[in-house]
């Protein structure tokens, strides 16, 4: 019986497996699949692999091992454990027969148990498993094939056949075997082999290597892969040598390695895993683990900016830095593995310099002294004085490298310049600075400087230091604030520097940071005021003759008004004068020097000087400006000859250009008289319209009034003057005839008004407005006072007198007759009636007046204090005017009272009232009062004084002295008039006291 043997391999961790089925083996004879000697606790027996010729016999045959009948013939195989087995087992057998044919040559199979007893005879049952071989066919020996499946067991020893004879002898002869196997046991797959990293989880790119370890305990490794993303167009793959002759067609365990190209999926984040296969398809594979590609370079450092402790790339301290603009990757994103190095190559630009290698710095980390961030590079040494290019490099932490910083790449700025220069470069040279002016501030004054660099400096001027009334020489350095640049340079001072000589220090810096040991001091005076300019000799507004001078003087307290020779075109080469007489003036190269000059101002017309003195500074004042006229023409003209209408009117005709007649003067006098009996007029100046002007003109006419009422009769010279703005002067006597000029007076006729005042009698009625309306009373038999009677249809007022007093608020009734200077009644005119009080002079108009067709006129004058009550006619241009006034006398208004109406010789009684004048002013001191009583027919002198207060109340005590006597004796109290006061005298009601009764 043939018997096999399988041994196990160790198992990896982490692996997974699947079940596949079995593979087939094919073997000559069955050398392959014995494998010699005994069977473990098996018996004895022929085994085929102790076969010395390819027959067996099975009878007893010289030289052939002979064995008895039923002698057994074992094929060991492999051992099957943990459901390995054989499934199935064909042999390609002969046999052959020397005598006749005997049934009981055949072979049959058994599948024994290891250890188990050799049965046989009991129909090869029990410990057998699987089919018996089938009985051969006796009568046609020869190559025969037998096939078997056969079932697996957990602890079978192996196959075994027997080949049994019976009583004729014959042979057997194995040709062949083919085993089907079956193999429920996966294979085991390990992590990966090596530092492949692939399964570590880092950034890969580009071709990276795989690999893993693989192990199986039944045909063998067939097969193992790496699988990214689980893509099978993507399996890397490998095929172990196996040879399908032996029970174990493969290696047991088996270490694979190979490559995988990352860029043959996208960049980010990725699944992987390893499996192994057995010949029996059996596959193990890994847990899927994740890995990260990026096969894409990080962006060429873009505007690099270097840091040092200069400008343009330059320092003092050999020590560099730098920073620069990045692309999209900075930092680790899932599609992206973020910068990881800095490549640091310091390269030199000319031939003599020594060229470091280049430094890889590690983001967050240091390497030579140089730090570097995703952005930034610092501690950069220079290798020594001079100029150098920087070249940068970014390194993801893939392994991904971007274009070399050298202006090659994406970037066309990446190639930075950086130098190293400690000398200090000389001083600058200022240029010297005249007055400086507020303008010049304003506008931007640059102080001039020039700069020439010293032998030994490498790095160029980036700038200057400067301060202002600051010495900054002793300073170990400044920073820039002045920009240099070009050959001559300039610095911009400060437009609101104050007035004062400014001190202006310099000192030039370096691009490497460096100043110059010594400052350029200049100074920078400043005058921010403007001079002060002024006009004389004419004024705004007026006319002057021609030639008159305009005197312009200009002081300047800082810089001054002095010339500064040489005199030439150019308006800073000293102060001067500006000036212009409408709109023209000297050029400037003639213009005024200093600070006064005389202009003579020619030819007629209106003039404009504008004025605007500029100090040594520069400072031009705001222009003064003197509007004014140059008349050299008198005025012309004549006096108009009177008009019969109007003849106290006197005119003139009046001319001229160009400033025009200002005023104009009527004089008259007596024929015969000197120049010093002229009398002026009051003279009115209208335009051609007739309109009175107050400005002057260059048409009109000049009118008076001849003083016809206050001058006597005789014949009169009139003579007018005229002056023109400029005082150009007009005196004529002439009429435009050229006659002389006459009046004769008087020139009109002569008038006369009279004034009566009438107390006031009235009969009163409620008008319709509720206010009491009076007129005076109709004359009867029974009227006593004021009244009027009517005759022939006129009224005629009776009585009547210059001086009236009349009672408190009653008034009086003014009139008179209007005649003129024959005497005859002037009807339908008016005239107006006015008064004015005694007593401050207070006017007031009482109204019009009209006569009637007998010249006379009457009005009502209101109640009031004392007054002066005139009438006025005004005249007309042929009559002269009147005028002629009455007084009126106003009582005030005056109560008594007294505590008693009895009393007795020696008590004292008290009187009180009080005092009302119309207009309630009482004197300061109040008004004096006093009381008097009636005896003999009349009143006597006052038996008692008092004052009223500031209300017009008084008080008066009187004591009845003397005999005791009955009498009723009549008491009032007066008011006399006073100064002040502005009422006639007054008294009260009487009253009466019974004495002694």
């Amino acid at each position: 019986m043939i018997v096999a043997a399988l041994t196990v391999a160790s198992v990896f961790a982490f692996s997974t497996s699947a079940q596949a089925g079995t593979y087939t083996i094919n073997q000559p004879g069955c050398g392959i699949l014995a494998s010699g000697g005994a069977l473990d606790g098996w018996g004895g027996g022929i085994h085929c692999a102790s076969f010395g010729a390819t027959w067996m016999q099975l009878n007893s045959s010289p030289g052939v091992p002979v064995g008895p009948p039923g002698t057994a013939m074992y094929v060991k195989s492999h051992r099957v454990n943990d459901g390995a087995a054989l499934t199935a087992l064909t042999l390609n057998y002969s046999s052959s027969q020397t005598g006749t044919a005997d049934p009981n040559v055949y072979l049959r199979g058994c599948l024994r148990y290891q250890g188990g007893a050799d049965v046989w005879s009991a129909g090869y049952a029990g410990q057998c498993i699987g089919a018996v071989l089938p009985t051969p066919d006796q009568t046609n020996f020869g190559t025969r094939s037998w096939t078997t499946e056969l079932l697996s067991c957990s602890s079978c020893g192996g196959y075994q056949m027997s080949a049994k004879s019976g009583a004729s002898s014959g042979y057997m002869a194995i040709a062949g075997t083919t085993a089907t196997i079956a193999d429920t046991i996966a294979p085991s797959v390990g992590t990966t082999l090596g530092n492949h990293g692939i399964s570590q989880g880092y950034w890969l790119r580009g071709t990276v290597g795989v690999g893993a370890s693989a192990a199986d305990t039944g045909g063998g490794i067939s097969g193992m892969a790496f699988v990214p993303n689980s893509d099978i167009t993507q399996i890397r793959t490998t095929a172990p040598s196996c040879n399908y002759t032996l029970l174990n067609p493969c290696s047991t365990s088996h270490n694979w390695t190979g490559t995988f190209d990352t860029t043959d999926v996208e960049d980010g984040t990725q699944t992987g895993r390893y499996t192994a296969t057995d010949p029996g398809s059996n596959t193990a594979s890994t847990a899927s683990f994740t890995f990260k590609v990026d096969n894409t370079k990080p962006t060429t450092p873009n505007t690099i900016e270097p840091e040092t402790n200069g400008d343009n790339g330059w320092t003092s301290n050999n020590l560099v830095g730098a920073t620069w603009t990045n692309g999209e990757e900075v930092d680790e994103t899932t599609h992206q593995s973020g910068i990881a190095q800095v490549i640091v190559d310091v390269n030199p630009t000319t031939g003599s310099q020594a060229d470091p290698a280049p430094i890889t710095v590690p983001v967050g980390g240091s390497a030579s002294g140089i730090s570097a961030t995703t952005s930034s590079i610092s501690g950069i040494a220079l290798p020594a004085a001079g100029e150098w290019t920087l070249r940068l490099q970014l390194v993801d932490r893939a392994g991904n490298v971007s274009d070399v910083g050298d202006g090659s790449g994406s970037s066309a700025d990446s190639d930075v310049s950086v130098g190293y220069d400690p000398t200090p470069p000389a001083a600058p040279a200022a240029f010297a600075n005249a007055w400086i002016s507020r303008d010049e501030l304003a506008a931007g004054f640059d102080q001039e400087f020039s700069y020439n660099a010293l032998p030994g400096n490498i790095s160029p001027v980036c700038g200057f230091a400067g301060a202002i009334d600051k010495d900054i020489s002793g300073m170990a350095g400044s920073s820039i604030n002045v920009p240099g640049g070009g050959s001559v340079r300039s610095w911009r001072l400060p437009g609101t520097l104050d007035e004062d000589t400014h001190y202006v220090h310099l000192r030039a810096v370096s691009c490497a940071g460096v100043a110059s040991p010594t400052t350029e001091t200049v100074a920078a005076p400043v005058d921010r005021t403007d001079p002060v300019g002024t006009i004389a000799g004419v004024e705004n507004g007026k006319w002057y003759k021609n030639g008159q001078l305009a005197e312009l003087r200009a002081n300047d307290v800082l810089s001054g008004m002095a010339p500064a020779p040489p005199v030439d075109s150019d308006s800073r080469n000293g102060a001067y004068l500006s000036y212009s007489v409408n709109g023209e003036g000297p050029a400037v190269n003639l213009a005024p020097r200093g600070d006064s000059t005389s202009i003579p101002i020619t030819s007629e017309g209106q003039k404009e000087l504008r004025f605007s003195p500029v100090d040594l500074a520069g400072n031009k004042a705001a222009a003064r400006v003197a509007t004014f006229g140059i008349d050299a023409t008198n005025p012309n003209g004549y006096i108009d000859r009177p008009d019969s209408a109007r003849p106290t009117l006197l005119s003139a005709k009046l001319t001229d250009a160009p400033s025009g007649v200002s005023y104009a003067i009527f004089s008259v006098r007596p024929v015969g008289g000197s120049d010093a009996d002229w009398i002026q007029l009051p003279t009115s100046l209208a335009g051609a319209d007739g309109n009175v002007v107050g400005y002057a003109v260059s048409n009109g006419n000049a009118t008076a009034r001849f003083p016809d009422t206050t001058l006597g009769p005789g014949t009169y010279d009139v003579r007018v003057q005229a002056f023109d703005q400029a005082g150009n002067p007009l005196a004529t006597q002439r009429y435009q005839d050229g006659s002389l000029a006459r009046v004769e007076n008087p020139m009109r006729a002569a008038s006369g008004v009279s004034v009566k005042l009438f107390k006031a009698l009235r009969e009163c009625k409620r008008g319709k407005n509720g206010k009491m309306k009076c007129t005076i009373r109709k004359c009867t038999k029974k009227t006593k006072g004021t009244c009027y009677m009517v005759l022939k249809g006129k009224v005629v007022l009776q009585g009547g007198s210059t001086t009236v007093t009349s009672a408190y608020n009653r008034g009086a009734i003014a009139t008179g007759v209007l005649t003129d200077s024959r005497g005859a009644a002037l009807k339908n005119t008016n005239l107006s009636v006015s008064t004015a009080t005694r007593v401050g002079g207070k006017a007031a108009e009482v109204g019009t007046a009209t006569t009637d067709a007998n010249g006379i006129w009457a009005i009502r004058v209101p109640a009031g204090v004392n007054r002066a009550v005139k009438a006025t006619y005004e005249g007309t241009e042929t009559r002269r005017p009147s005028t002629s006034a009455g007084t009126l006398n106003t009582q005030a208004k005056l109560k008594l009272r007294v505590n008693k109406k009895r009393a007795k010789t020696g008590q004292t009684i008290t009187f009180s009232g009080k005092v009302t004048p119309y207009d309630a002013n009482y004197p300061s001191g109040g008004k004096i009062v006093a009381l008097q009583f009636f005896a003999a027919k009349k009143w006597r002198p006052a038996v008692g004084v008092g004052h009223t207060d500031r209300k017009g109340n008084f008080k008066i005590k009187y004591k009845f002295d003397g005999r005791k006597v009955k009498a009723k004796i009549i008491f009032r109290v007066v008011a006399p008039s006073e100064d002040a006061w502005g009422h006639a005298f007054s008294a009260s009601k009487p009253v009466s006291i019974k004495l002694n009764y």
